[in-house]
């Protein structure tokens, strides 16, 4: 597992440092990136390790999610989403047979791409990601104390499959960056043509 970890934190480390312009996007996803790499062994035999990683992913979604202003009601659909999150946690830590089945790698794609749509910005997106793991790992983990299950949630995997997103929403708007470039480059040309003649 730690070979996957810090194989996924490097890879969203060199996209970030190497492709992202210049911003304080691209400073603050370095700094949650180094953090979850420095921190992966501190603590690394208690419950304190998992809520150190989760409470990162949480401040660092805070700070992306509040970065541009919003409505009063899109600010409840991250918590309200981190509780179906956390349903689904829980009912695969009952039916764990359901993380071999290639629907789940699929649920990601989905939930990435329905995503996409609906945030304004990469910031938004990104952080209304890292909140809805983050908080609904944390729920999961005071559920399943409260109900006195011993310690199953293991916030490594919850990163991996956060980077994991991440690496899609990159792909994503790089792709709708792309597309966006290519069609002004297009309308210049365009224009261009018609000063000529």
């Amino acid at each position: 597992m730690e070979a996957q970890y810090y194989w996924y934190c490097w890879f969203v480390f060199i996209i970030v440092y190497f492709l992202f312009p210049p911003s304080h996007l691209q400073k603050g996803l370095s700094v949650f990136v180094l953090l979850l790499m420095s921190s992966y062994g501190l603590f690394q035999n208690t419950g304190f390790h998992d809520i150190l990683l989760l409470g990162i992913v949480v401040i660092f979604g805070l700070i992306f999610w509040i970065n541009e202003q919003k409505s009063l009601v899109t600010h409840f659909w991250p918590f309200i989403l981190c509780l179906g999150y956390a349903a689904c946690q829980m009912f695969l830590f009952i039916h764990p047979i359901w993380h071999q089945f290639p629907g789940f790698e699929l649920s990601l794609v989905l939930f990435i791409l329905v995503l996409h749509w609906f945030s304004g910005s990469f910031s938004s997106a990104v952080g209304f990601w890292m909140l809805v793991n983050g908080l609904g790992s944390l729920v999961t983990i005071v559920v399943l104390e409260e109900v006195e299950v011993e310690q199953v949630i293991i916030a490594e995997n919850i990163i991996v499959f956060l980077l994991k997103g991440m690496v899609l929403l990159f792909i994503l708007f790089g792709m709708a960056r792309l597309k966006r470039s290519v069609r002004r480059s297009r309308n210049q040309s365009r224009k261009k043509g018609a000063a000529h003649a």
